[in-house]
């Protein structure tokens, strides 16, 4: 039955409009891309380079925080 309504339709204005909007959202982001400051494309550009000694490390919870009710609330 899938295969009877996809070979029966025309979808060509439906391609038409997939590949505009495609062309639209590239050329808009190439223009933020360019338009973008050179300091801000530098600083996104060193972030895999950076040292990871200002991240804060994720913990698992204790038993502490929950007991003291910052914990989940469902308890």
């Amino acid at each position: 039955m899938i295969k009877d309504v996809l070979q029966s339709g025309n979808y060509g204005l439906f391609t038409q409009i997939a590949l505009v909007l495609f062309f639209l959202a590239f050329v808009v982001l190439l223009v933020i891309n360019f338009l973008r400051p050179r300091s801000q494309t530098d600083k996104i550009a060193r972030l895999p380079l950076e040292d990871d000694d200002n991240i804060t490390p994720i913990t698992p919870r204790t038993a502490e925080s929950i007991g003291n009710g910052q914990g989940d609330h469902n308890q």
